[in-house]
């Protein structure tokens, strides 16, 4: 399941971090996501396929857009610390 993928990668990058670049972007429920892996991943019978639709519907755009944000940000501090060497 993709929603699992985003959830993993989304606590590698809190762990990578420290916690430091997902706090930057409030809007999202970060703990959430990781929580819907965890549930994905540990909890599967009990999965609300319900809630799963609501998410995709109402959520994952809000998210796509502010990972778009993110990696803007992430080229932009890496192009200037190119600029200076």
């Amino acid at each position: 399941m993709r929603l699992q993928i985003v959830g993993e990668s989304v606590r590698a990058i809190e762990d990578m971090t420290h916690g430091k670049l997902l706090s930057k972007y409030s809007d999202i429920p970060w703990r959430n996501i990781i929580g819907l892996r965890n549930i994905i991943s540990h909890d599967y019978a009990n999965v609300n396929y319900t809630m799963i639709v609501k998410i995709i519907k109402n959520n994952l755009q809000d998210l796509d857009n502010t990972v778009s944000d993110i990696i803007t940000e992430i080229n932009k501090q890496q192009r200037e610390l190119n600029d200076r060497e």
